[in-house]
């Protein structure tokens, strides 16, 4: 397995593209919450209140890493859990559930920096060991900050290639076949060790042609210009051996 960190696709021919749809609130018809107000925000029963607004408009989908500060209430006001009292937020996957069933579906909804409190249905099953005791028919409300997050993409469909975007590039691009990119990266196995390393300047190459390795321009056919990800790649897309590097070293 090889990681490709901080690639970046810094320049290469614009072409159109449509943009990408945003994600958005569950009930897209309903306006945007004012702090304090509170609206049922799925058919399963998820109430969401907004705490303080966020940043911008754009919102995590589920298969993003997003980090987040929880505090856990019982209905009696009871805290059961809380990630502040730990000192440091949370990191995890969306859609794994790995706190409890139906918050992730709140997150989603959720700008960068926004603080919401979300009140879940009862016989709500949660994902976190700190939660085992609490009765699967509690109504449990969650005080919920999204910190930050990472899109996270699935180059191929099939786990080959995970893209993590660090820095999301202008709206040029994605590059095609017969595009010459310039590009600067660095690959390291997984225990750290750098394989290869490309100057400041950076390399040049037409798509097409490919470099270092397959999976290098398939990534790099899903970047905009100025992107800043890092790829994880697995060992059955190294099919492609350039530069004296063998994916068997």
């Amino acid at each position: 397995m090889v990681e490709f960190s901080m690639a970046n696709a810094q320049a290469f021919i614009d072409e159109d593209d449509e943009l990408d749809e945003e994600p958005g609130e569950e009930i897209e018809s309903a306006p945007p919450l004012n702090v304090g107000e509170e609206r049922e925000i799925n058919s399963n029963g998820l109430k969401k209140k907004l705490l303080k607004h966020g940043q911008g408009w754009e919102t995590p989908e589920f298969g993003d890493e997003v980090t987040v500060h929880y505090v856990g209430i019982l209905h009696d006001g009871t805290k059961s859990i809380s990630t502040r009292d730990k000192g440091e937020p949370f990191t995890f996957k969306l859609g794994q559930e790995k706190v409890a069933a139906g918050l992730d579906r709140g997150i989603v909804t959720m700008r960068k920096g926004e603080g919401a409190l979300f009140t879940l249905p009862s016989e709500t099953s949660f994902g976190s060991s700190d939660l085992d005791a609490v009765s699967s028919n509690s109504v449990v409300q969650f005080e919920v900050e999204l910190v930050s997050w990472i899109t996270v993409v699935d180059v191929c469909k099939d786990g080959g290639i995970i893209k993590k975007i660090l820095e999301k590039g202008e709206m040029i691009g994605p590059p095609g076949d017969l595009d010459e990119v310039l590009v600067r990266y660095v690959v390291r196995l997984l225990d750290g060790i750098t394989v290869a390393k490309t100057s400041e300047h950076g390399v040049e190459f037409y798509v097409k042609d490919g470099h270092f390795c397959q999976a290098l321009p398939k990534a790099i056919k899903t970047m905009r210009k100025g992107e800043k990800v890092n790829l994880l790649i697995q060992p059955q897309c190294l099919l492609t051996t350039l530069h004296g590097w063998s994916r068997h070293e």
